[in-house]
């Protein structure tokens, strides 16, 4: 039985190397909105569970003295992922949640049973986990 060369068996670990390297999915800058701030409210629709409120923030290729742009789209559902996937369905670029840095809960959604609500923000790994504390304003 014949051996294959070394040369031969270096081209074919190449090529499997380059077949399964493909890429890492690298998004535009100006294919995505940042959101910066989540709230959660009480819904108008007493058939929902929540009003979720996202600001997003635009980015913009060129930095320009007060061209600061944001945009609020407020979606009501009975769960905070159903409302975040109808969000994403309303606007033409990907969401980023790389950079949501506040979370602000309506006065009626603090007096009722959150651990639901914030087990989603816990759990989502692209949510900034530092300072997520409790603070009540007066």
């Amino acid at each position: 039985m014949r051996r294959p060369a070394p040369r031969s068996m270096l081209f074919l670990f190449m090529l499997i190397l380059l077949l399964t390297a493909s890429g890492c999915g690298f998004k535009d800058i100006d294919k995505r909105f940042f959101v910066v701030t989540i709230g959660v409210d009480k819904p108008e629709d007493s058939s929902k569970k929540y009003a979720v409120y996202v600001k997003l923030a635009i980015p913009s290729p060129q930095e320009r003295f007060g061209s600061n742009q944001a945009l609020i789209v407020k979606e009501e559902a009975n769960s905070i992922t159903e409302a975040v996937r109808i969000i994403k369905s309303k606007v033409d670029k990907e969401l980023e949640f790389g950079h949501c840095k506040t979370i602000i809960l309506g006065e009626a959604m603090i007096h009722s049973d959150i651990t639901d609500m914030m087990d989603w923000f816990v759990r989502r790994r692209d949510i900034q986990k530092r300072g997520l504390g409790c603070g009540r304003q007066t």
